[in-house]
């Protein structure tokens, strides 16, 4: 859907999108996106291009990306939203849902971006700034990965030696806590990867953590986060 105006006129804004989906299924090997939410991300993924490029910090920035035309009330690309977030709303009410989603989406990456500069330099890779984060974040992110790592380790001296079921279980909580910390959301298999677990005990794991809200999960895709206190 980005760059379409300038670029070819006489296909639909749909069409455009439908063909950068299929891209990504066909060739990507990626799941069909077939939910509003599941579409909008996609989409926004596309709008947060020139962005990770450094070309404009602004989401509506770059003047040849839909999003900017649909701001300004270009039809073609009026409709290509309505193609995805309906009827109901008024243009000025999806933009703001969109810049949301684009918001959400672009700390997400930060985090990410952080976290990998974070873990290579502590392995002693030179890396270095990078335009999509800070060095807060990465020092940040550095210290995340410091205590995930003390974390496994006392839950793995626990496992040694034998301690209480009690004990084991809120070194469990803390290993996940600080999981959480790091990467900020992460799924069950994640999870129970990362704790050398079964899937089902990490389940019940999370069902005890959300029930003494510490943790809750995302109403889409399933991820679990930490808590806001």
């Amino acid at each position: 859907m980005s760059y379409s105006n300038n670029r070819n006129k006489d296909y639909e804004t749909a069409h455009h999108l439908v063909s950068r989906i299929a891209h990504r299924v066909y060739f990507l090997k990626e799941d069909v996106p077939n939910t509003e939410r599941e579409l909008s991300m996609c989409l926004a993924y596309i709008h947060l291009n020139p962005i990770r490029a450094a070309v404009t910090d602004k989401f509506d920035g770059y003047l040849r990306s839909s999003f900017s035309a649909f701001v300004k009330g270009d039809a073609t690309a009026v409709g290509g939203m309505r193609f995805i977030y309906g009827n109901e709303d008024s243009e000025a009410e999806i933009a703001s849902r969109h810049e949301y989603l684009l918001e959400e989406l672009l700390e997400s990456e930060k985090l990410k971006r952080a976290e990998e500069i974070a873990r290579k330099r502590a392995v002693g890779f030179e890396m270095p700034a990078d335009p999509l984060t800070t060095e807060a974040m990465v020092a940040q992110r550095a210290a995340h990965q410091a205590e995930v790592q003390k974390a496994l380790i006392e839950l793995r001296e626990a496992r040694m030696c034998a301690k209480r079921g009690d004990e084991r279980r809120e070194l469990t909580y803390k290993v996940i806590c600080a999981l959480l910390g790091e990467h900020f959301a992460m799924d069950v298999h994640q999870l129970a990867e990362q704790l050398s677990l079964g899937m089902g005990m990490t389940y019940r794991i999370l069902a005890e953590m959300k029930k003494r809200g510490m943790i809750c999960q995302e109403k889409y895709g399933g991820a679990w986060r930490l808590s806001r206190k």
